[in-house]
């Protein structure tokens, strides 16, 4: 298996690239998506490679995105390189493992954001009005302690949201998609994370938020994009975890340790990082790999 920090696939059209993966045109309105082993920081690409990040992150979002097929469709077409056209099966040792076919769909202009927890700018938004994700919570709730009925927020993608009028985001999102199909967003939502938090949680670690991307295809939502990865979700340690206090990161805390270490802040290029210290975190990722892909079993007992 290769370290991929950027593709090259000779016989497809590069259309465009973000943070983590890559994006080639193929035909019949369909995309092959490949999950690089980038890593980005507050905004800022590493140049250097998490080994195999990308294999990681890809198995855990197909892991979660088959989970339901009852509930809400995938934008997958093919996985697995033996599935894929014979011209892209000539470059197995590049995509094996790290890519798919995906069929391209309306992508809604919203993130939907399910919070877990009470973390981050959600703990502070407690702290303030006590008003989380547009509900009011009950008062005595402590720093990063579970919110039994988790919350969907809402959230644009267009950074021209204010001048569009967005805003109450929820809001919005029912007026434009109607009542309907806005509950069965929620319901997907809602679910996934209520399984995948349960499921994490008997296996040692505590899903805090995540989110979900959405396309449509005739009148149906379709789940895109990354589906329960570290990308699109905070992981904490349950060993660790002290409530009352924020908690570190079950992923990249080394490096966002080391980065404070070196009075790094956005506003710098990014230093280059120890070898060690990637290794960590690319330990770490497979730690969570191994429990969000079905590798790690719950306690006996708890089975």
């Amino acid at each position: 298996m290769q370290i991929v920090l950027k593709s090259a696939v000779p016989s497809l059209r590069l259309s465009y690239a973000d943070e983590d993966h890559d994006y080639y045109d193929l035909p019949q309105d369909k995309q092959l998506i490949v999950y690089t082993d980038r890593m980005a920081v507050r905004g800022k690409t590493l140049g250097q490679p998490i080994p195999y990040k990308g294999i990681m992150f890809n198995q855990i979002s197909l892991y979660w995105a088959n989970k339901f097929p009852h509930l809400v469709g995938h934008n997958l077409v093919a996985q697995g390189i033996e599935r894929f056209p014979a011209a892209l099966q000539a470059h197995a040792s590049l995509l094996k493992g790290r890519s798919f076919i995906a069929q391209k769909l309306r992508q809604l202009p919203l993130k939907f954001r399910v919070i877990g927890s009470l973390a981050g700018k959600d703990w502070q938004a407690y702290q303030e009005s006590r008003i989380v994700g547009g509900q009011s919570l009950p008062r005595g709730l402590r720093e990063s302690q579970p919110i039994e009925k988790a919350i969907l927020s809402v959230i644009p993608t267009s950074p021209n949201a204010a001048s569009l009028g967005i805003s109450d985001p929820a809001k919005w999102a029912q007026r434009m998609f109607g009542p309907v199909l806005y509950k069965k967003i929620e319901d997907i939502c809602l679910s996934i994370f209520g399984v995948a938090r349960s499921y994490a949680a008997r296996r040692g670690i505590y899903i805090a938020d995540t989110m979900f991307e959405f396309g449509l295809h005739e009148g149906n939502p379709y789940l895109i994009n990354d589906v329960m990865t570290p990308n699109t979700s905070t992981y904490w340690s349950a060993e660790r975890f002290v409530l009352g206090r924020p908690q570190p990161l079950l992923d990249r805390q080394p490096l966002e340790e080391w980065l404070a270490a070196q009075g790094w802040n956005p506003s710098l290029p990014l230093p280059e990082i120890p070898q060690e210290i990637m290794a960590e975190v690319s330990r770490r990722y497979r730690a969570i790999f191994d429990v969000m892909t079905g590798k790690v079993n719950p306690p006996a007992k708890e089975q």
